[in-house]
C-alpha cells in the first residue's frame, strides 16, 4: 500500500491503523509518489488531495495513463 500524505501524523495514524494488515510504504511528495508507483506498482494507493509538490492533479492522470499503473485503485482523503 502507498500512502501519500504531507501530514506526519496523520500518516502515523493511518500507519498505526493498517500496518498490522498491510505494508505501508508512506511518501510525503506527489513526484516521488509517482515514481515510486511506477516502479513498485502497490495494490492500492492511499492519497490526501492536497499533498506537497505536484498533488493529485499532477500524478492521477499520470497514474491512470501509465499502463503499469492505470489498474491501481486509488482512495483520496478529503480535507
Amino acid at each position: 500500500m502507498l500512502l501519500i500524505e504531507d501530514h506526519r501524523g496523520l500518516a502515523e495514524y493511518i500507519r498505526s491503523c493498517l500496518g498490522d494488515r498491510y505494508a505501508v510504504v508512506h511518501i510525503e511528495d506527489g513526484l516521488e509518489a509517482l515514481e515510486y508507483a511506477t516502479e513498485a506498482v502497490p495494490d492500492i494507493i492511499i492519497s490526501d488531495l492536497d499533498v506537497a509538490r505536484n498533488g493529485w492533479i499532477f500524478y492521477l492522470p499520470r497514474l491512470k495513463n501509465d499502463e503499469r499503473t492505470s489498474h491501481i485503485p486509488l482512495l483520496f482523503l478529503l480535507p
